[in-house]
């Protein structure tokens, strides 16, 4: 069996950690935690550790690609008029809400 080096991409890692975050419902400061740090290390040693405020960047990133796709579907969908409204809810959640228009 060969074993071959793979390439190490900082930035194509960033962005799976964000979706973890959000999916997971983990604090921003996670990755500044010493286990997360450790595990990190044992893993994939090149990885450098961001900042909090560097995920909470990529986790805007996301949540605006993820925006944007729901709105080309949704815009794509011309049998039915949608409207959608996004708020932050007294949990400081964002929230994403689809209504069908013709209800209305």
């Amino acid at each position: 069996m060969v074993l071959e080096s793979a390439s190490f991409n900082q930035e194509q890692t960033l962005i799976p950690l964000a979706k973890m975050i959000i999916i997971d419902e983990l604090a921003f400061m996670f990755v500044e935690n010493e286990g997360f740090k450790k595990f990190m290390g044992y893993v994939q040693p090149k990885f450098k550790i961001p900042s909090r405020v560097t995920i909470v960047r990529y986790c805007m990133h996301v949540f605006n690609d993820e925006n944007e796709k729901l709105k080309h579907v949704l815009s794509a969908n011309k049998k039915n008029d949608f409207t959608y409204y996004e708020y932050l809810n007294v949990n400081s959640k964002y929230e994403l809400h689809v209504c069908d228009s013709s209800l209305h």
